[in-house]
């Protein structure tokens, strides 16, 4: 059935207004969904909503702050390609995994309350539906709320790791993305890779050079102890998590050896100096 119908006949205009929660989960409706009546919707459930190429495969969604549109189509012909977010400033979970979207993360920039955001798969099967999602995880970095974000197999994200808002984040799906290659020796920890690699976005900028490297030292030797106690209560059948801990390790000695050595430099350097 033509998504409009179905909403024609089920959805009076004008009660359009007062509808919170819109659930067309499983209906297998076709075609264009304009939603410009719901003019105070916050949840959409288009699971297996199905979207023809002769259509205009867009989606058009205003006020709402929930959207699940996961594995849009059942088969290779179908699938959201576009999708206007523009003036949903309230969303807070959109999960898109299994659709043909190509997209800029910018349409994402605006979603100060977004907690979930899904975009790929933790494991990409041959004939699976794939988004195109492109651009810099610096798009979300106003995103302070994120919880969940899953970019797997979305191969054109490939930077801007460094400005991911971490505080609330407790999974960070990359599968299948050179994100991933960087994470690995990490143990998958962005925290300590972020310090490693971008330092002076980790620690307080206003510290004079020698404090500074100080602090750096310390906040290294902490995440170094860290490795160690999650390394001895890892158990033995734990094969690839021991290996990246180890890798975690070896990184976090040698930044602090190098560090160290910068440090006794300048001590002799001031030393010297003050003869």
């Amino acid at each position: 059935m033509k998504a409009q119908e179905y909403l024609n006949q089920h959805y009076p205009r004008e009660e359009r207004k007062n509808i919170k929660k819109l659930n067309l989960k499983n209906k297998r409706l076709t075609g264009y969904l304009d939603l410009s009546d719901f003019t105070n919707l916050e949840e959409l459930n288009c699971l297996n909503y199905s979207i023809p190429v002769s259509s205009p495969n867009q989606i058009m969604v205003y006020n709402l702050s929930n959207i699940h549109l996961y594995h849009q189509a059942i088969s290779e012909e179908y699938g959201i390609t576009n999708l206007n977010i523009s003036s949903c400033n309230k969303l807070k979970y959109v999960n898109l995994s299994g659709n043909k979207i190509d997209a800029d993360l910018s349409i994402f920039s605006h979603l100060t309350d977004l907690y979930f955001l899904d975009l790929g798969w933790s494991e990409l099967k041959e004939g699976t539906k794939n988004n195109s999602f492109r651009g810099s995880l610096k798009a979300l970095e106003n995103c302070k709320k994120l919880e969940h974000l899953c970019v797997g197999y979305q191969h054109f994200i490939w930077q801007g790791l460094e400005y991911l808002p971490l505080d609330s984040l407790k999974f960070f799906g990359c599968y299948g993305t050179s994100l991933q290659s960087k994470l690995r020796p990490f143990d998958y920890d962005i925290e300590t890779w972020k310090l490693v690699n971008h330092p002076h976005l980790v620690i307080n900028k206003y510290f004079d050079e020698e404090d500074w490297n100080s602090v750096w030292s310390g906040e290294l030797y902490t995440r170094w102890d860290q490795s160690h106690k999650i390394l001895q209560e890892q158990p033995n059948n734990k094969v690839k998590r021991i290996q990246r801990l180890c890798n975690k390790i070896k990184i976090l000695d040698k930044e602090r050896e190098k560090l160290q050595n910068k440090i006794e430099t300048q001590y002799e350097f001031s030393t010297t100096e003050q003869y």
